[in-house]
């Protein structure tokens, strides 16, 4: 699905999923877009997910 309005027009919802999950949860709880439900799941675990590049920066776990 290309979304085809809004902040996000003309990009994957999965790409969004992964960007912006909270984005996708709003899109699907407060529209009347119709989300597919894959794309629900995928962002539910995006916003699961802690980002470890933001957490550790770019030298987490190297130990040189």
């Amino acid at each position: 699905m290309i979304l085809e309005f809004g902040k996000y027009k003309g990009l994957s919802i999965y790409s969004v999923a992964d960007d912006d999950p909270s984005y996708v949860i709003w899109l699907a709880q407060e529209t009347n877009t119709d989300v597919p439900l894959d794309a629900i799941a995928w962002a539910n675990d995006a916003m699961m997910e802690p980002d470890y590049e933001d957490l550790h920066g770019d030298d987490w776990g190297c130990r040189d």
